[in-house]
């Protein structure tokens, strides 16, 4: 499956699989990750775009610090 690093932030990390049908997000300073697959797939991808589109005032790096701290317990222990 094809992949492609759609944000590559000095916090996160987003990477696309098979043209959105499922994503990665690395958290770079614990060097853990979520991955996001069919219907969370697209949950995550909704969110992210209804934070930034959403909400002006949030840039990339902020959303995808909002959607970190709502799925951390999916990476492990922090």
């Amino acid at each position: 499956m094809k992949s492609c690093v759609i944000h590559d932030l000095p916090e996160f990390s987003v990477t696309s699989y098979g043209n959105g049908l499922a994503y990665c997000l690395a958290h770079k300073p614990s060097q853990r990750d979520i991955f996001f697959q069919e219907d969370d797939a697209a949950q995550f991808r909704d969110e992210l775009d209804a934070l930034t589109q959403g909400t002006p005032a949030l840039d990339y790096g902020d959303a995808l610090r909002v959607i970190w701290s709502d799925y951390a317990h999916c990476a492990g222990d922090l």
